[in-house]
C-alpha cells in the first residue's frame, strides 16, 4: 500500500503544532504550565465520559457532566496550586483560604454525583483520581524543578518511539496481546533501555540532580508509561473504539497523547517529593 501524501502531510503538520504549543507551554513558566495540564484534564475528562457511556450503552445526563467537570476543574486548581513543598511559586489570589472554596465546591459536585438516580454517574467520578489528581500532581514536579517534568516527558517519548522500532524489527513477543497485539516484550525491552541511555546522558548535560535520580524517573517514565498505555487501551477496548477523541488530526484525544504521562506523573511525584530536592531552573529568566 502507497504513502496516503495527504494523510502524512495532515498528521506530520498537526504532531508538529502539537510539539510546538506543548513545549512552549511547559517551558516558559509555571503558570503556562499550570493552564496547559489544566485544559488537557478538562478535555481528558470528557473524552472518559465518552468512554464509559460507550462502555456501559449509556447516556449520562447534562447535569451529571457538569458536576464532574466542574469537580475536576476544583481539584486540579486545589491540588496543583495547595503548597506542598517549600519550591518557588507566586500564587497570587490563590491564596489557602480561596483554594479551600474550591474544596466546597468540589464536595458539592461530588455529592450531585453520589445522588444521580442513575447508578452507573457514580463510576465518573473514577476519572478523578484516574486523570484530575496525576495531572495536578505533576505541576508540583514543576514546580520543584523545570528539569523533572522535562526530563520525565523526554522519557516517555523516547521510550514510545524506540519500542516502536525495535518491536517493529525484532518484536516477536506480544506483552499484552489481548490489549494490545502491537506491542511486543522485545520493543519494551529495547525502550526502556534507550530511556536509561538518555538519563546517562542527560545527567552530564544537567547535574541539578543524581544519575540515580534520572535513571528512577526514566524507569518510571518507560515502564509505568507503558502500563498507563495499555490501561488506556483496555478502555477504549471495552469502550469500542480505536481513539479516545480527536483533537489533533491523525492522533487522536487528549487521553490517547498522555495516557504514559496521566499514570507515570503520579509515581514520578512520590519519588520526587520525597528524594528530590527544589531546583529551580528554568530556559527563560
Amino acid at each position: 500500500m502507497g504513502l496516503d501524501k495527504k494523510k502524512f502531510a495532515t498528521r506530520s503538520t498537526s504532531a508538529v503544532l502539537f510539539v510546538a504549543v506543548m513545549l512552549g507551554a511547559i517551558i516558559y513558566n509555571s503558570w503556562s504550565f499550570f493552564i496547559l495540564f489544566g485544559l488537557v484534564q478538562f478535555v481528558a475528562l470528557r473524552e472518559y465520559t465518552s468512554l464509559l457511556e460507550k462502555i456501559y450503552k449509556t447516556s449520562f445526563t447534562g447535569r451529571d457532566k457538569f458536576s464532574l467537570t466542574i469537580a475536576g476543574i476544583c481539584l486540579y486548581v486545589f491540588l496543583a496550586l495547595l503548597p506542598l513543598k517549600d519550591c518557588a511559586f507566586s500564587y497570587g489570589i490563590f491564596q489557602l483560604p480561596t483554594l479551600f472554596y474550591f474544596v466546597g465546591i468540589f464536595l458539592g459536585m461530588l455529592l450531585m454525583l453520589f445522588i444521580s438516580k442513575d447508578k452507573k454517574a457514580k463510576m465518573l467520578i473514577t476519572g478523578i483520581g484516574y486523570i484530575v489528581v496525576p495531572l495536578a500532581l505533576l505541576h508540583h514536579l514543576r514546580l520543584q524543578s523545570l528539569l523533572i517534568p522535562l526530563f520525565l516527558i523526554f522519557s516517555i517519548w523516547i521510550n514510545d518511539t524506540m519500542a516502536y522500532v525495535g518491536g517493529s524489527f525484532i518484536g516477536k513477543t506480544p506483552l499484552a496481546p489481548s490489549i494490545s497485539p502491537n506491542k511486543t516484550r522485545e520493543g519494551t525491552a529495547i525502550g526502556i533501555l534507550f530511556a536509561l541511555l538518555f538519563a546517562i546522558i542527560w545527567s552530564i548535560q544537567f547535574t541539578q540532580y543524581t544519575l540515580v535520580d534520572y535513571l528512577v524517573l526514566a524507569t518510571i517514565g518507560s515502564a509505568i508509561g507503558t502500563i498507563g498505555d495499555l490501561v488506556e487501551s483496555q478502555i477504549k477496548r471495552w469502550a469500542g473504539v480505536k481513539d479516545s477523541g480527536q483533537i489533533m488530526p491523525g492522533h487522536g484525544g487528549a487521553m490517547d497523547r498522555f495516557d504514559s504521562l496521566i499514570l507515570a506523573s503520579s509515581f514520578a511525584f512520590i519519588y520526587a517529593f520525597f528524594f528530590m530536592d527544589c531546583q529551580p531552573w528554568n530556559f527563560f529568566p
